[in-house]
């Protein structure tokens, strides 16, 4: 088990101080037990919780009937004034045009929504709603809580001890000494190097618990210390203060359960009775305990709250400026409702008598069987019918009960009782609308005014109800804003990705296209420039934890002296650049988003951290504790959007024929939409809208301001008309002039082609008519040389008869052979030689 930090007055060790603050604080609950007043408020609630519970036993629910008139009052206006969990709303307080306040106010409201749904705040205010409409007066208690360890505000009843009168009841699970024990044997111990999660839990105080110093405070002004009760275990105690104050802090029965276990003795049934005390005088908590002389603890004020104590002012029924005590509603109306239980059982015994009965002629046999025996379409015989009829026949002999003066009293107790309800009604303000009853002939105007009247007595009721809520919820706000790490509240709200405070990623989308410079952050230019982190996926590490504030019903850490809070990266920069290297590449587009969005949402919990100028400037309030009407949330936001956008059909009309008035126009649209709580999402981008339209205008101005006169544009048009006609002559007669010489070289040009042309037409004569002489001068080497050819064929020709002539004949010449005139070959041969 972790080391418990105690006060030095805590205990015996703390000698006569301690003993003497102890009994001071027990005299002062003593008195208060004491108190006349407080003793009737005591026990005319408990006498109203029987009541409404119903608590009787079965004789006495026999016996008298009662009319539930406190249960259907109670339910009937317990919808009506808490209806619903109302939903956190933090803004600028004057609605101007803040961008830091806007900041702050979105960043708390989103972590007050995202916070009041696990925080118990519904079961809390439900509770404390039943004891206003009880015994009177309701409250709860808002406590910090890190998850690394136990806040010192003492916890809700939620343990008892697992023993009886012979100990432990599985002491394998125990210490000797008490203490839970691991699975391994070993005492479970607390790890407080790490904040797993920050909290604002809101628990329930039992009206009989709740208790303010002094008895005898008129208003809530007077009051100086407030205090609660709460029977803790041995376990929880030593846990708390110590095994050696707990030990010594005597055990005693519930009271509370003395009428539960009235008949038993469960002798194991103990707690001790532990008072936390939170005084203003001295902004400090003392802890006491019934039977125990000396002080449990002490500790200086570790919430560092507005108004110091951790509980809003209580809903008190019926307050009078006499006393801060209430008066019960049942209390004003409890003679109505009595005189209602004696009708109610009047009217339970005479129903019960409205039965048909009588008495008969016991010798009349056949009147017997007639009541007795008979059945549908049967006839009983009668003896002796003359002496029967005499007698008056069955009216003569039968007399029944008189119903009919019953049932007339029956009638009128149900008429007097009805009328007893119309009065109780009245002083309640509960209508029969309300009930759920109504006449069909009454008309409209009159349901109207039931339903007006009704309204008006509800309003102070559901006024009074919001306004506790407020406060619990400013309670809460205040802690988170001094105690929570900026990763915490920087998770709770999402605040990364809230349009205009987070990331933009449509500069980051419009630097990857083009090279575009930051654009200027409005909220920095108002705060020092301090580098902010966001915190790593992961979480904050370890050193980072350890300087977290955290505040609350636990010793704060120690913060840092220098900025930044929570430890958050360093800005972009380029890093230098040497002699002659290349430029480095620019930083990334996300990174100076991220960056640009971590200096606006650190400047924002800046101003959450500064609690003079967080009250200036960002308002907490509550929305409607009453079940909304959804037909009604969507005719607002139509109504809503027909006037913005008739508005500004009308305004771009004006700021089109006088641009002058468009800032005017702009501040009148963001009065109107501030006025419409359904238009505060859109806001942010109506005022950046009038922003833009607002330097347009500007700019148009200035381009109109620097356009001249008709006169003067009359005039320039007119000289630049003059120029322009001299600027036409003499370009036309530049252009007579380059056309005249272009005709005169033109005309030097076709002279000097037809000479070449005369020239060219020679020239080719001539190379035509060397050409065919060349021709027939070849045609004619041709010819000579073809007739030289064929003198050269003839000549050896010749030469080969010659040749021939000249060598011998051969044998086969003789020998019979054929030549080509069919004749022998020598025969021929020697004709032909």
């Amino acid at each position: 088990m972790a080391e418990i930090e105690l006060d030095p007055l805590a205990g015996e060790e703390g000698g006569e101080e301690s003993h003497r603050l102890a009994v001071f604080w027990l005299d002062q609950i003593e008195k208060m037990g004491k108190d006349k007043r407080y003793m009737l408020y005591l026990k005319r609630g408990r006498k109203i919780e029987a009541r409404y519970r119903d608590e009787r036993n079965r004789s006495d629910e026999d016996e008298r009937r009662k009319y539930s008139a406190l249960w259907s009052n109670v339910e009937i206006l317990k919808p009506a004034i808490y209806g619903r969990t109302p939903v956190p709303v933090a803004e600028r307080r004057f609605g101007d045009k803040d961008p830091i306040a806007r900041g702050a106010a979105q960043i708390l409201e989103r972590a007050l929504r995202n916070e009041i749904e696990v925080c118990n705040f519904n079961e809390a205010m439900t509770q404390a709603v039943n004891d206003y409409l009880l015994p009177g007066m309701g409250t709860v208690w808002v406590r910090y809580e890190p998850q690394f360890s136990a806040g010192f505000s003492l916890h809700g009843e939620n343990s008892i001890d697992m023993k009886d009168a012979q100990g432990m009841l599985e002491p394998e699970l125990y210490g000797e000494d008490g203490e839970l024990l691991d699975q391994t044997g070993e005492k479970l111990s607390e790890t407080d190097d790490e904040i797993i999660r920050e909290t604002t839990p809101i628990d329930y105080i039992h009206w009989e618990d709740f208790i303010v110093f002094p008895t005898n405070a008129r208003t809530w002004s007077e009051v100086v210390a407030v205090g609660k009760r709460v029977y803790m275990t041995y376990t929880q105690m030593a846990e708390r203060f110590g095994k050696a104050i707990a030990k010594k802090i005597p055990l005693q029965k519930d009271e509370r359960l003395k009428f539960k276990y009235e008949n038993t003795s469960i002798e194991h049934e103990v707690k001790g009775e532990v008072y936390e005390i939170w005084n203003k005088q001295d902004r400090k908590i003392y802890w006491v305990a019934e039977g125990y002389l000396f002080l449990l603890d002490r500790k200086e004020d570790p919430l560092n709250l507005e108004h110091f104590f951790p509980c809003p002012r209580p809903i008190v029924a019926n307050q009078t400026n006499g006393t801060i005590l209430p008066v019960a509603d049942y209390i004003e109306y409890q003679d109505q409702a009595t005189q209602i239980d004696e009708l109610s059982q009047r009217i339970a015994m005479l129903t019960r008598a409205c039965k048909v009965t009588g008495v008969y002629d016991s010798a009349s046999t056949g009147i017997r069987r007639m009541l007795d025996e008979s059945v549908e379409n049967e006839l009983i015989p009668v003896q002796n019918w003359a002496m029967f009829a005499e007698k008056g026949g069955i009216q003569g002999q039968v007399s029944f009960f008189p119903l009919k003066e019953v049932i007339g009293v029956l009638n009128e107790l149900t008429s007097l009782k009805q009328k007893q309800i119309e009065e109780m009604d009245r002083l309640t303000g509960i209508n029969d609308l309300m009930r759920g009853t109504n006449d069909a002939r009454e008309t409209l105007g009159g349901v109207r005014l039931k339903s007006n009247y009704t309204g008006t007595r509800l309003t102070a009721r559901q006024n009074e109800v919001a306004r506790f809520a407020r406060d619990t919820v400013r309670i809460m706000a205040d802690i988170m804003c001094q105690h929570f790490s900026v990763q915490s509240l920087v998770e709770a709200s999402g605040a990364m990705f809230e349009e205009g405070l987070g990331v933009d990623l449509s500069y980051v989308q419009q630097s990857m296209v083009s090279d575009i410079p930051p654009k200027p952050d409005p909220g920095a230019a108002l705060q020092p420039q301090q580098p902010l982190m966001l915190p790593p996926p992961g979480g904050l590490s370890q050193p980072q934890l350890q300087q977290a504030p955290a505040g609350g019903n636990v010793v704060p850490f120690p913060r840092p002296a220098t900025p930044p809070v929570g430890g958050l990266p360093a800005p972009v920069q380029a890093p230098p650049v040497a002699p002659g290297m290349p430029a480095p590449p620019p930083p990334d587009p996300m990174q100076i988003a991220v960056q640009q969005a971590a200096q606006r949402i650190q400047t924002a919990i800046g101003l959450l951290r500064n609690e003079r100028m967080r009250g200036f400037r960002v308002d907490i309030e509550v929305d409607s504790t009453i079940y909304g009407d959804a037909a009604q949330e969507k005719g607002d936001r139509n109504e809503f959007i027909g006037t913005v956008t008739k508005y500004l059909q009308t305004a771009m009309t004006m700021a089109q024929s006088i641009p002058e008035i468009t800032p005017l126009l702009g501040k009148l649209l963001q009065f109107g939409v501030r006025g419409y709580r359904v238009g505060r999402d859109l806001e942010s981008s109506i005022e950046d809208f009038c922003d833009q339209a607002v330097k347009i205008a500007k700019q148009r101005q200035v381009a109109a301001a620097n356009q001249p006169n008709p006169e003067q544009i009359k005039a320039n048009a007119q000289a630049m008309q003059a120029q322009a006609t001299a600027t036409a002559a003499q370009t036309r007669a530049q252009a007579d002039v380059a056309k005249s010489h272009a005709d005169i070289q033109a005309a030097q040009i076709n002279a000097q082609s037809t000479r070449e042309q005369a020239t060219a037409e020679v020239q080719r004569q001539q190379v035509e008519n060397q050409g065919e002489a060349q021709n027939q001068a070849i045609d004619l080497m041709i010819k000579q040389m073809d007739m030289r050819m064929r003198e050269m064929e003839v000549q050896m020709e010749a030469m080969r008869m010659r040749a021939q002539a000249l060598q011998p004949p051969k044998p086969e010449e003789f020998g019979g052979g054929l030549g080509d005139n069919g004749k022998p070959f020598a025969q021929s041969t020697r004709k032909g030689l």
